[in-house]
């Protein structure tokens, strides 16, 4: 309405939060932080209970050699050891002719042992390792005793 005249009060715009479908007081900004921080032992003990769970599933080779960076390479490789559906490929570094290889296969997933986390691994049909890979997890996730304090001992 008009700003004089009517008898009601000045409006200014009707974006303002008190008005039905105008703003919002003190709204998001989209910067606000949700990620929650885990502590280092927690993130190992649960890769450790996820790789346990999945046990059945994990298949070690040695380190594919994908010569021809080929895609039917890598589809005939993953066939062969029998990784259907979701595959995860543990490896030690992800070089290029792996990386080209493997990125036109919806189903494979391919991650360095470094970067292994709890939510590739669940959900994961298959997971395939390398042989080299296996050192790189061992050494980080470590034997469950070194977690534990000793008894006796002073925290």
């Amino acid at each position: 309405w008009k700003q004089k005249g009517t008898g009601r009060a000045r409006f200014g715009s009707i974006r303002v939060p008190i008005w039905r479908g105008g703003g919002i007081t003190f709204g998001p900004l989209g910067n606000e932080n949700y990620s929650k921080n885990l502590p280092t032992k927690a993130k190992r003990q649960a890769i450790r209970q996820a790789l346990s769970l999945n046990k059945d599933s994990v298949i070690v080779v040695d380190q594919p050699d994908f010569a021809k960076a080929k895609t039917a390479e890598a589809a005939a490789f993953f066939e062969k050891i029998g990784a259907e559906r979701n595959a995860l490929f543990v490896v030690t570094d992800k070089n290029e002719q792996i990386m080209r290889a493997t990125s036109n296969l919806p189903h494979v997933t391919v991650v360095n042992a470094q970067y292994l986390n709890v939510f590739n691994v669940l959900n994961a049909d298959t997971i395939v390792v390398t042989k080299d890979s296996l050192s790189v997890i061992d050494s980080w996730l470590g034997s469950t005793a070194a977690d534990q304090p000793q008894k006796g001992a002073a925290k």
